[in-house]
């Protein structure tokens, strides 16, 4: 079963990304929310330019992340069990539950 995403944490989150500010409206959210869980488990994320986002701890479970650009994004410590990573540009998985996520064509940072 997949679990639904906080809908407003992926559209602060999209939002950000589309505004090409490297994640400035998704950093000032989690500044002020530092305890709240980060629920983008299920969402749509294909094509989105997340560089430098923090991802820290997120449950990106079944998440479509395919062709995201992710440098510099934080990703410790996130759930990224079964996630579809394909094409993805730029991940640094350290730290990361990728159980079961699709890996196939990834580019991995040196970071």
């Amino acid at each position: 079963m997949v679990e639904v995403a906080n809908l407003v944490q992926v559209s602060l989150l999209l939002e950000s990304a589309s505004n090409c500010n490297r994640c400035y409206t998704w950093r000032v959210y989690r500044e002020k929310n530092p305890d709240v869980p980060i629920d983008l488990s299920g969402a749509n994320l294909s094509g989105a330019g997340l560089a430098g986002a923090d991802l820290r701890g997120a449950d990106l479970r079944w998440a479509d992340l395919r062709g995201a650009y992710l440098l510099e994004a934080d990703l410790r410590g996130a759930d990224l069990r079964e996630a579809y990573l394909y094409g993805a540009r730029e991940v640094n998985l350290s730290e990361a539950d990728v159980r079961g996520a699709i890996l196939y064509g990834i580019e991995l940072s040196r970071s």
